[in-house]
């Protein structure tokens, strides 16, 4: 992580993301999902029930592309 001093700011804000996207196969994109306020609980919750690194890239990808629907409330 130490190459990805654009996550700095996340880190500072929410550190509990840092294992998060220390394993995550895309960490820029899951970044920039967790910066969403609005749907940080459900992005989180959703990754907490989907823990493998295999299924956590595939829900990165889901969210990457149908985030505004999976985030509805």
């Amino acid at each position: 992580m130490g190459k990805k001093s654009d996550l700095m700011p996340l880190f500072e804000s929410r550190p509990e993301t840092a294992s998060l996207l220390a394993a995550a196969y895309n960490p820029e994109l899951l970044a920039d999902l967790l910066r969403e306020d609005d749907c940080y609980n459900i992005i989180t919750g959703l990754f907490t029930q989907h823990a493998a690194p295999d299924d956590a890239a595939n829900l990165t990808d889901a969210l990457s592309i149908h985030s505004d629907l999976i985030c509805q409330s």
